[in-house]
């Protein structure tokens, strides 16, 4: 497409061409014009590295159906990529023009609000009224969207050091691409022009030392997974060490069904980053009519072990009808039972036709019309029973990763006008099943509960046999009913030997449009969940909870970190610890205003010897809080007047002489910032201040993403889940639970007296903090309280007595992208004691009133975000400390470990006992001291000493258990209470 590119990359040769001695005026104007575009491309590469470059060659990025011609280069530090530009046959380069690109389309659309001052319902909760506009320039729809164009020849960097791996992928069923992963989460995938090509660039740099381990555990996963796995390496190390593979993780319930899903995608060569090779999941719910759902019910499950075309026995017959009386005269396409696919870039939009930047594509793709409303995504129960049993022979969808865990994609937020059916039902949030009861946030997390239940998890493996294994390809998939159509696999035609250039767009098209089956990754049935072991974590087992050190310090311990060569790293009042090697530490809050770096944070006002560098002038206030990222590279300085200022960090700790890099200003808070978080996989900080403000920021552009609804107090403490991205913040004696998109999860009041207050707060370490979300809070009298996010019951009241709501604080937009200066508060109406919704400010359809809404029994409100639909629930409560608690760790590497520091110095470890210290209630139907029965009215107890099992005649007393962290009295059986008053007298 881009005039012939060459077989094979080239070596730099960036020598400026001399013009020709005679005087063809034309050969003199070619080569000038090929200078100017040799030194402008090379002034695009940041300073110093056109000396360094070893290998360079003609690349192209993928996002979404888009593809973006560029020229990648390898330097000895950098991976950089200069988009819009190609190299000929003849190695002289040249510039792409409009025409050159790929994408060819006549018109542009950007969507703009109707009305938008005259919109009385404007508020972060209700987006506004969008209308599609067409226009024939790309640059002003940007401009006009709110998106200034970037630069046309934009540079992209990635530092070695910020790549985790590289991944050898295919792009149109051709191996001609690689994907980047990065230490922040994100990925890019990549494309050349032919496989030799590929794999130069690979090879140059595996050399460089990126590596490529198919069973490495890191991709896929979190920044702190990502440490915690980094010391197994390849697969012959990992044996050496004793490490578990990611299957035997599974095996052993070590790893969720999501991750391990989304891992083998992974590894199957499904990415975000090409809409034609979408990350595919399961349905695994078949019940989406009944009102209640049991999730231990077989009977609600979809059958995993067949494919969706073999699932309603009716249309089974007529697949292996076709499959079966198939014949081809040509003998070129096979037999095959489907002709559509599982999973495509039709399949992909048809979800997430709510969400941008995927309504913008699909519009792009159906002429700047949505398609008729019937053929939308307009109900669950619809697209269910379409892709298994009534959607003839063109319908076998299988979903997305969203469905478990994006809520947000269900719900027409921007309230596109997305047209009426034929029975006259206004499509605008998608239709949830009955027991989702009208909330999509409810049904997502019922859908990730189905998919890590016991049902799901004993036949998953059935699933992965058709999607990835064995049964995808040859006489098992002829068994198993699964053959697609011969050009959804691949290695099945080589395009590059197609001559015709239509017979080879058609072939690419078809690819395209029509789904790629994942490569095949199991050649052997795959090996079942073992149901019976569930990991002990701090989540299930606070119970048996046991101290296994304790540590002293001169000064109120602000935080502590764990190391994994079991080093503890403890920081006093006003200071914290640089990770990841914490080999030096930052201390605040002196008279002059100044900032130290030390080698110790132990102690407050460290010895001058001690100190490495002493910045000042960094604020014009007094620092009152820092913070920094977990990879060591931001530290952010926030003060008494509100400003957060972020400051790049070298490597080592900076001296007096070189001073501190300025990355960005953060600029929002009208009161002093009491607390401060940060999530490097999801790209955001959040802070708290004490006016009761909480703002979530962009961690890459400096901009404030959203703000939380105002507290009704300063905020004390809040923490960010780094595998989930939720944020818990405190306020007062309140606990309130957000998701990572601002929606207010659950809320309770968690203390009610002064003395009890929260100081800390942290989440707990799991398999998976979706389907079990906990968090363990910090309280003034020594108490330690976990916690658990739950579904109520049906028909529970969830709203505490004393919650009154929230005010907000929300901006007004002229036009999308643009805000303006002016705020309104918002009060919160009363909500329904019954649903916990508030139904007087809902979200609208932009072709219907709210009269019209509420006449129109056929339209679905949307919940209001500021009405919370989960439970916090009290699990257990331990009084640990005799001071006020200030600090809780629990290292995401260590799922039965935790450390506590409080007000005078103390650090205590715990971590969770063996089975054996606590006995198992099934094990035991008689009381082992009177040998009375267990039955409905004789309960058993267990001892907070022995652990054993006892009657309530047998376990009566209560006493102080501190071998176990029960500083508090607690029941213990008899045996135990004389054997404890004896060591204690």
């Amino acid at each position: 497409t881009l005039g012939g590119p060459p077989e094979r990359p080239r070596k730099p040769s960036f020598l400026l061409v001399e013009p020709p001695e005679d005087d063809d005026k034309s050969a003199k104007t070619d080569d000038a014009k090929t200078n100017d575009q040799l030194t402008e491309i090379l002034m695009l590469l940041p300073p110093g590295e056109e000396q360094n470059i070893t290998l360079f060659t003609n690349v192209a990025r993928i996002f979404g159906l888009t593809r973006l011609p560029g020229v990648l280069f390898v330097s000895k530090n950098n991976l950089i990529i200069v988009d819009n530009y190609y190299f000929d046959k003849e190695d002289v380069l040249q510039v792409v023009t409009e025409m050159a690109q790929e994408s060819k389309v006549e018109c542009y659309y950007y969507v703009r609000p109707v009305d938008a001052n005259d919109d009385p319902d404007r508020d972060e909760l209700t987006g506004p009224v969008l209308e599609t506009v067409k226009i024939r320039d790309e640059a002003k729809a940007r401009m006009r969207q709110g998106v200034y164009p970037e630069a046309r020849h934009r540079c992209i960097v990635f530092p070695y050091e910020s790549i985790v791996e590289i991944r050898k992928r295919r792009y149109q069923l051709q191996r001609v691409a690689i994907e980047v992963f990065l230490t922040d989460g994100t990925s890019s995938l990549l494309a050349f022009d032919s496989k030799p090509q590929r794999d130069e660039v690979f090879n140059k740099l595996h050399h460089l030392g990126i590596h490529s381990n198919p069973n490495d555990l890191r991709v896929g996963l979190s920044l702190k997974q990502i440490k915690a796995q980094q010391q197994a390496g390849t697969l012959i190390a990992m044996a050496f060490k004793g490490a578990k593979s990611m299957t035997q993780q599974w095996q052993e319930g070590e790893v969720s069904n999501f991750t391990y899903l989304m891992y083998l995608n992974t590894l199957a060569g499904r990415s975000y980053n090409d809409l034609t090779q979408y990350p595919v999941f399961p349905w695994v719910l078949s019940n989406y009519e009944s009102k209640t759902l049991d999730l231990k019910d077989a009977k609600n499950y979809r059958d995993l072990s067949k494919p969706m075309g073999a699932i309603g026995e009716k249309r089974k017959r007529k697949f292996m009808d076709r499959y079966t009386n198939w014949e081809d005269p040509s003998g070129i396409i096979p037999k095959f039972h489907y002709g559509t696919h599982y999973a495509s870039a039709a399949t992909t939009l048809y979800y997430l036709l709510r969400l941008e930047p995927f309504t913008r594509i699909g519009l792009q793709l159906q002429g700047g019309k949505f398609d008729h409303a019937d053929r939308l995504f307009y109900s669950i129960q619809h697209s269910w029973h379409s892709s298994s049993a009534d959607g003839g022979l063109s319908d076998v969808k299988e979903l997305i990763p969203e469905f478990y865990y994006l809520p947000e994609f269900l719900q027409n937020s921007n309230r596109f006008d997305l047209g009426t059916t034929q029975w006259e039902q206004l499509v605008h949030d998608v239709e949830l099943p009955p027991w989702a009861k009208g909330d999509a946030r409810r049904f997502v997390r019922i859908m990730r509960a189905a998919l890590e239940s016991e049902l799901v998890s004993a036949n998953l493996h059935n699933w992965i046999d058709l999607i990835f294994g064995y049964k995808q390809q040859g006489k098992a998939a002829e068994e198993a009913q699964n053959v697609f159509y011969y050009l959804t696999y691949e290695d099945r035609i080589d395009i590059d030997s197609i001559t015709d250039e239509v017979d080879k767009m058609s072939i690419i098209a078809q690819i395209n449009n029509f789904g790629q089956t994942p490569h095949q990754i199991f050649k052997k049935p795959h090996p079942q969940r073992k149901l019976a072991q569930v990991p002990m974590t701090l989540s299930t087992h606070a119970n048996i909870l046991v101290p296994s050190g304790t540590s002293r310090y001169p000064h109120s311990v602000r935080n502590i970190a764990w190391l994994e060569e079991d080093r503890l790293m403890v920081a006093c009042r006003n200071s914290c610890w640089v990770p990841p090697k914490y080999k030096y530490a930052v201390q605040w809050g002196h008279e002059n205003h100044s900032l130290w770096f030390t080698t110790d944070c132990e102690v407050w006002q460290t010895p001058s010897e001690r100190i490495i560098s002493v910045q000042e002038g960094l604020m014009d206030s007094q620092i009152c809080l820092c913070a920094v990222t977990d990879d060591g590279k931001l530290l952010l300085t926030a003060g008494e007047s509100g400003e957060i200022l972020v400051w790049k960090l070298p490597p080592k700790a900076p001296k007096e002489s070189e001073g501190l890099i300025l990355a960005g200003e953060l600029q929002g808070h009208d009161s002093a910032v009491t607390a401060i978080g940060t999530s490097l996989d999801y790209q955001y900080v959040v802070s708290g201040g004490a006016d009761g403000q909480v703002i979530i920021w962009d961690l890459k552009r400096f901009l404030i993403q959203r703000r939380l609804p105002r507290h009704p107090g300063p905020i004390l403490c809040l923490a960010v889940n780094a595998s989930s991205g939720d944020i818990v913040t405190c306020s007062r004696d309140w606990i309130y639970w957000w998701s990572v998109n601002g929606d207010l999860c659950a809320v309770k009041k968690a203390a009610d007296s002064r003395p009890d207050g929260i100081t800390c707060v942290t989440f707990a370490s799991g398999p998976d903090s979706q389907i079990d979300p906990n968090i363990i809070t910090g309280h003034r009298n020594g108490r330690i309280q976990f916690w658990k996010l739950v579904l109520p019951p049906d028909g529970k009241n969830i709203l505490e007595p004393e919650f009154t709501g929230f005010q907000y604080e929300t901006k007004v937009h002229r036009s999308l992208g643009i805000h303006s200066s002016s705020y309104s508060f918002v009060s919160v109406p009363d909500a329904d004691p019954n649903t916990g919704y508030s139904d007087s400010k809902l979200l609208m359809s932009p072709s219907h009133s709210r009269e019209e809404l509420k006449e129109n029994p056929k339209v679905r409100p949307t919940p209001r975000k500021d009405a919370p639909y989960m439970m916090l629930v009290a699990s257990e409560k331990r009084k640990l400390h005799a001071a006020a608690v200030t600090s809780i760790l629990c290292p995401s590497h260590s799922w039965t470990r935790m450390w506590s520091a409080d007000a005078s110095g103390e650090v205590r470890a715990w971590k969770l006992t063996s089975d054996e210290h606590w006995v198992n209630d099934s094990t035991v139907s008689n009381c082992p001291r009177c040998r009375k029965a267990f039955n409905v009215l004789e309960r058993r107890h267990h001892c907070r000493y022995c652990g054993g099992v006892f009657c309530n005649s047998c376990s009566m007393r209560k006493t102080p258990v501190p071998q176990f962290g029960h500083l508090d009295p607690v029941r213990v059986c008899n045996d135990c209470f004389t054997v404890l008053q004896a060591k204690r007298t």
